[in-house]
Formats: C-alpha cells, structure tokens, sequence
C-alpha cells in the first residue's frame, strides 16, 4: 500500500510540478546545433517557438542567422536575432559559460551570452518564447526576453534603463536599423531616433508616452501594452487589441521604418492566414514628428516622406531629378545629378515641386521674395542645392537635404537644382 501512496502521489505532484515552470525539455550543457539548412531547432513544450539558426533572408546560402521564431506559422516570423550572421557549418554549443559559436575548425566565433554570473547549468525555450540560461539553482542568467532585438511577447517588459529596441535596417536586413524605442530615466516609452549607433546621443524623439512616475513597459498576457508604475499600477495603454490571446498570436515590433506596431496572427489559420497590424505608434504623422538637427529624418538624406493613410506607414520617394543611392532601398538616401561648383550655370536647371519641404539646411533666408526672385536667387548661386518659396520669404539650403516631407498645409513651392538631360 505503501507503494502505491507513493507512485500516486509521483503521479499527481510530477505533472503539477512541470506545469509550474512551463519550461518544455530541458536542454542539457554539450548540446549543439549547427548552421546548415536541415539543422533542427531547440522547441518550447507547446511547438509554438523554436531556437536556433535560419538561412539569412537576402538568400545569401552560406550565412546564417541565430533567432527565435513562431514555428507553426509557415513564414516561421523572426521576433529574436543575433545581428551577427554566422557562416555555414559553425557550430552553436551550450556550454557552462554560455552559447559558444565556433567555426569548422573549431575555432571560437562569438560567446553570444558572454559575462554571466554563475555556470549554465541548462537552458528552455520557453512556451512564452522566452529563451532562458539557468544555473545550478535554477535561477536565470541569462534570457532573451531581457535582451530583446526589435520585438516584445505577451509577458515581456522593458525596464528603465534595460535594453532599447532597435529596428532591423531593412525588412530582410538585420544590421542596426536608425530606430529606438525604450523606457527613458523618467519613466517614459520613448521612440527614438539614431542615425550612428555607437553614438551615446539620439537625434530626435518622436513619441513621448507623457506619464509621470512609469517604471517600466508591460506587454501583459491580455496582449495589450502599457507603461506601468513600481506597484505595477497601470498607467497608460499605449497599443491595444480586442482579440483573444487563446486565438491570437502576437507581437509588437519596432519596423525597419521607425512604425512601433501590435501585430496578431490566428492561430488556427491556413497558409493564406498573414499578420494583422491591430495598432500602431506613432498614431500622428510619423513624416512630420521626426524633427531633429541630425540625421536624415524618416526617409533617407534628399528623400521625401508622405504618409499611407490606411496603415500609418512612411511612404519614401525621391524627388524629380534625384535618384536613389541604392536601388534596393527605396527609404534610404538620395543622391543629385547636381555637384556644387562642378558645371557651367547652363548645364543645370530648376524642377519645381508643391508641397514638399524640408525644413533644415537652410544658409539663408531672403524675406519680401518673390517666387520668382526665389528660383532666380537659387539658380544664380553655386552653393545652392534647393530652395524652399513660402509665405513671401526664400529659404536657399544646401545638400543633403534632411526631414524631407510631404505637408500641404505649408503651401509651399520646392526648388531643386539638377543637370539638364543632354
């Protein structure tokens, strides 16, 4: 009798036990995955998330990049990645002092959890998506939730003065983007804006979330976002949703065009199923709120931002006359056939453009002008590049042209200076 007390007792504290930590397997110290194309990933319990390496999305077959994804959707969506791409046949390891990455020849690559505190004992993917090292005592030291990329989960938070969310560079770019969103030493959610990363300094906010007393970012099991105080008090909802989490996947990501968005997925849905943008930051005009001195504003240097009305998305476009530095990246910079001081005044002329403006750069500005004087006062001068006519006054700017945007409400006429085709 004793016996079975025993075992029914096993039976009934055992599964309570695993449920308690919802860990899925426990993956021990020398387990490996290598970067090839059919390499199997670490699964959280559910299946819904999974660890390891992807082929890198500019189809570049001999790199590799180490993330989190959700598994059961047939895009396997990214919300967790190293920046650091790793090359063909190296060898990802759990050891006891973090996730070591070498190459063929053994030879050490990168310690992507380097600095803990205590040996890795073993690591979970978790069923939250949280990929977790754990030590002797079962404590964690190190977790993806707390070193997010550019994306948050249901049950993730961001602290004051933890981690930024950075922005891809492109959609299929996962280098530093120019984009930042995180909790400031006041207590606020902050999007930023940093045209070099290793710069300590932002060139612009452009969402403030205006709380007094917030502590820290919540994405709560209720799928909705909110600055909270110490006490966990909510403060502000900053994203919401009406959809159920049991039905629902979701994310919140900071995209590659500086637009911090919730987005949900059913769960039961088939191959057609996609992503659904359910709300948006800014929820203004993202081509008007991003204002600084540095950096080229939402759009690249030259560019000009308008926004899409339906999905709150910048829109970039170069001017007449400019063409883009790089073909492939319509929201990155560009460049004039015009070069100062390089052409004879005939060689160049004037385009025309309404309701553009770029509100920097500017060298001079000649009040009591006329339309006409300003396009003469541009062409006339070497140094400029473009000139903004509003209001009775000229701003004459040089290039490159920054926080260019679409704004008809200025009624003003744009000058851009660009050779005359032969």
């Amino acid at each position: 009798m004793s016996h079975f007390l025993l075992l029914l007792i096993t039976l009934i504290l055992f599964p309570l036990s695993i449920s308690s930590q919802n860990t899925g397997s426990k993956i021990p110290i020398g387990s490996s995955i290598t970067a090839t194309t059919n390499s199997k990933p670490w699964l959280s319990k559910s299946g819904d998330f999974a660890f390891g390496f992807l082929p890198n999305p500019n189809h570049t077959t001999n790199l590799f990049i180490l993330a989190i994804w959700f598994d059961k959707i047939p895009s396997k969506t990214i919300f967790w990645f190293d920046r650091n791409l790793a090359p063909l046949g190296s060898i990802l390891t759990l050891e006891a002092n973090g996730l070591i990455l070498r190459d063929t020849n053994h030879n050490v690559l990168q310690n992507y959890t380097g600095g803990l505190a205590a040996s890795v004992a073993y690591a979970f993917m978790n069923d939250t998506g949280n990929f977790v090292l754990s030590g002797t005592d079962s404590d964690p030291l190190w977790q993806s939730f707390k070193n997010p990329s550019d994306t948050i989960l249901p049950t993730q938070t961001i602290e004051v003065n933890g981690p930024n969310l950075i922005s891809k560079n492109r959609k299929s770019d996962f280098s530093y983007g120019r984009f930042y969103g995180g909790m400031s030493n006041d207590g606020n959610f902050v999007l930023n804006t940093k045209s070099v990363f290793t710069n300590l300094d932002f060139d612009d906010e452009y969402y403030n979330s205006e709380v007094i007393s917030g502590n820290r970012l919540v994405f709560d099991s209720e799928a909705n976002i909110s600055v909270v105080d110490k006490n966990g008090e909510r403060l502000q909802t900053i994203l919401d949703t009406n959809l159920s989490p049991s039905d629902y996947y979701f994310r919140a990501t900071l995209e590659f065009d500086g637009v911090f968005v919730l987005y949900a997925y059913p769960k039961k849905g088939g191959i057609n199923s996609m992503w659904i943008a359910n709300d948006t930051l800014p929820r203004d005009n993202i081509c008007m709120g991003i204002n600084g001195q540095k950096g080229s504003g939402a759009c690249g240097f030259n560019n000009v931002c308008s926004l899409n009305d339906t999905s709150l998305r910048p829109i970039c476009k170069c001017p007449e006359g400019f063409l883009l530095v790089d073909p492939s990246n319509v929201y990155g910079d560009c460049k004039s056939n015009f070069t100062e001081n390089c052409v004879d005044k005939g060689e160049y002329g004037l385009v025309e453009v309404k309701d553009v403006d770029w509100p920097f750069n500017d060298y001079e500005q000649r009040n009591k002008s006329s339309l006409d004087e300003c396009r003469k006062a541009c062409y006339e001068d070497n140094f400029c590049g473009a000139a903004i006519f509003r209001s009775d006054s000229c701003w004459k700017k040089r290039l490159p042209l920054s926080n260019g945007r679409v704004d008809k409400s200025l009624k003003a006429t744009a000058f851009l200076k660009v050779l005359r085709l032969s």
